[in-house]
């Protein structure tokens, strides 16, 4: 989230939406990529915290976004056990992931009354930037996520290496 703020910071957003906005999404790359490898009782979860804090640290308007993150997490989740780990198939997953969480969003955001425009003005405005700014840092994320899980690896098998039965060696 914090860096999420920093790029913000770089690229002001326009909140009458004269222009075209874009925001960044490199918290919601980290949570898909995050809660992919969990179960969805423990993604779900995650999605719910991370969400509410976004809510309480950002807006003032209610739980909009823990409604987004933990419907976009449990969509992603379903459609994301039927893909392999290969890097387009984990862009495009992340990519969908943005859209369905901007789409909800919107979603909400129209219900409340707090934007009244037109779906395709939504998305040619803010889901459109917003998706090609993010493709950059959604590269950047999964190169960072496969880091973490190879340091992780390397880790237990430091640990399995230190341990004084050899699985590995004991006989049925």
């Amino acid at each position: 989230m914090l860096i999420d703020a920093i790029i913000g910071i770089v690229f002001p957003s326009d909140f009458a939406f004269t222009t075209l906005v874009f925001i960044p999404q490199i918290t919601l790359a980290a949570l898909i990529l995050s809660a992919r490898e969990l179960n969805l009782t423990q993604g779900l979860l995650l999605a719910l915290g991370l969400g509410m804090l976004y809510d309480f640290t950002h807006f003032g308007v209610g739980f909009m976004m823990t409604i987004a993150y933990v419907t976009t997490v449990l969509v992603l989740f379903v459609w994301s056990k039927h893909m392999s780990e290969s890097i387009y198939e984990l862009v495009i997953l992340v990519v969908v992931g943005v859209f369905v969480k901007e789409l909800v969003f919107y979603g909400l955001l129209s219900f409340t009354g707090e934007v009244r425009m037109g779906l395709t003005t939504w998305l040619g405005r803010r889901e459109f930037l917003t998706i090609l700014g993010n493709l950059p840092l959604i590269l950047l994320c999964i190169y960072l996520n496969g880091v973490k899980e190879e340091l992780l690896s390397h880790q237990e098998r430091i640990k399995r290496s230190n341990e004084k039965v050899r699985w590995m060696n004991v006989d049925r």
